[in-house]
């Protein structure tokens, strides 16, 4: 448990707990220690000028030494008088004093300047750490003498003890109850990452299906919502990988196993015909060039999925290259007795990938052709816009209904099979979008079914 969150966020608040008690402590020992200090030099400093006025005006000696007594023992200090020789002719019976208090230059100053003389320190007749007030008084205009007052610190040292032992008793407080917070605090913030971690392992074994409650409104609620969006980003990529699989599985076994069929056919003689023969070798052949171009789409999904698909751009005259993608069609479209129209103006060019852009208008075009019945029409039309040329691709055959718009750009998708041809493989409108996409452009269908479809791509210039 030493490494664990857990136990380094219990560490961590019982750590900060007690630094700030103990710092709070010493700087309230300190400010109790000072308040006392002052109040207490503050009242013997008013004792003090007290006395000194009654020393300047007492003439009895008796009734002086009563009252000086008096005073000592109300406020339990030792009182001492002293002529302006430093001679003590007066003192307290509680007094331990002998001497009167030396004074350095500075506080001679402070006394022949009619001041109170503050000190603190050890007092060795004492035996304790005390206050010293000394007040000068005046006779005939002149300092004539001083009154001393002692008073021991035993009084704020008790105390200081005292606060001492509270804030200790409330640091241990603090920390048990901070000790009993923190952990349940902790192990709410740790409970859901464990429950990521233990989806994670899953995950990691293969179940793809996970997700983890949503209890959080904070950052771990954050972290929970993308978690569960990226399980379901993983789970749809696993599917769509076992999909595709399938797919491909599919599309070659159907070409391998009529190569096979009509290959074993001409092995065993089932035909002497040399037409039939011909015309099996002519599917054999129609087949195997159908495997190539499906190997070709999926080396161009695999480099367009990894990213490494290079693109070598050059200018490109729109219309003469529009005229070499329809040539390439044109004898099928004469069978179909379908006319194709390319509307490009000379002035239009691109700024693409020759070969790549080629792919995508050979697809486009192969499409049209496909669900154009005949008599059609499919027409090529180029059109300035911001930014760049918007390239459409119309034709006037069965079209597509809305909703199947959204489906004709996922692979392997060939939509309506009432419609297909064996030929189609639904790599091709998959494979052109991400071309497009690959040069900053956009591709974008629109279709009304029996009203034909229209294909726009939009390059930048």
């Amino acid at each position: 448990m030493g490494n664990s969150i857990l136990a380094r966020f219990w560490v961590t608040m019982v750590g900060l707990v007690v630094i700030l008690f103990l710092l709070s402590g010493l700087l309230l020992d300190k400010m109790l220690e000072r308040t006392y200090y002052d109040q207490r030099a503050a009242e013997m400093q008013r004792q003090g000028e007290y006395l000194a006025k009654l020393v300047e005006t007492e003439q009895v000696d008796a009734i002086l030494s009563q009252k000086l007594e008096v005073a000592a023992q109300l406020s339990k200090v030792a009182i001492l008088v002293a002529n302006n020789e430093g001679i003590i002719w007066k003192s307290s019976r509680v007094s331990a004093q002998r001497r009167f208090p030396r004074l350095d230059q500075e506080e001679t100053q402070q006394m022949m300047a009619n001041k109170p003389v503050v000190r603190r320190g050890f007092n060795r007749r004492l035996g304790t750490t005390a206050i010293s007030v000394i007040v000068p008084f005046s006779k005939n205009g002149q300092v004539d003498g001083a009154v001393a007052l002692y008073a021991p610190l035993s009084g704020l040292q008790a105390f200081v003890v005292k606060v001492r032992v509270l804030l200790a008793w409330e640091m241990l407080g603090a920390i048990l109850l901070v000790s009993i917070g923190a952990f349940f605090l902790a192990r709410s913030m740790v409970k859901p990452i464990m429950t990521l971690a233990e989806a994670a392992k899953g995950m990691a074994l293969g179940k793809y299906d996970v997700s983890v409650p949503e209890t959080r409104q904070d950052e771990l609620g954050i972290l929970e919502k993308a978690f569960n969006r990226m399980a379901q980003a993983v789970e749809r990529s696993i599917k769509m990988q076992k999909d595709f699989v399938a797919n491909v599985s599919h599309e070659l076994r159907t070409p391998l196993a009529i190569i096979k069929g009509y290959a074993e056919s001409l092995l065993d003689g089932v035909t002497d015909d040399e037409r039939e023969k011909n015309k099996h070798l002519e599917i054999i052949v129609d087949e195997a060039d159908r495997l190539g171009r499906l190997s070709t789409e999926l080396l161009d999904l695999a480099q367009l999925d990894a990213g490494i698909l290079r693109i070598y751009k050059e200018d490109i005259p729109l219309s003469s290259f529009i005229a070499r993608i329809f040539s390439k069609f044109q004898h099928e479209a004469d069978e179909k007795r379908v006319t194709l129209v390319n509307t490009v103006s000379e002035d239009f060019k691109v700024h693409a990938d020759h070969e790549r852009l080629s792919q995508v208008f050979f697809n486009l075009v192969s499409n049209a052709l496909r669900f154009t019945p005949g008599d059609g029409k499919i027409e090529i039309t180029a059109t300035a816009y911001s930014g760049g040329v918007q390239i459409s691709v119309q034709d006037n055959g069965q079209g597509m209904d809305p909703e199947e718009l959204s489906f004709i750009w996922q692979r392997f998708y060939t939509g309506d099979h009432s419609r297909q041809r064996s030929s189609g493989r639904g790599l091709g409108l998959s494979i052109s979008k991400t071309i497009i996409e690959a040069h900053g452009g956009t591709i974008e269908a629109t279709s009304t079914r029996g009203q034909g479809a229209t294909f726009i791509v939009r390059l930048p210039a």
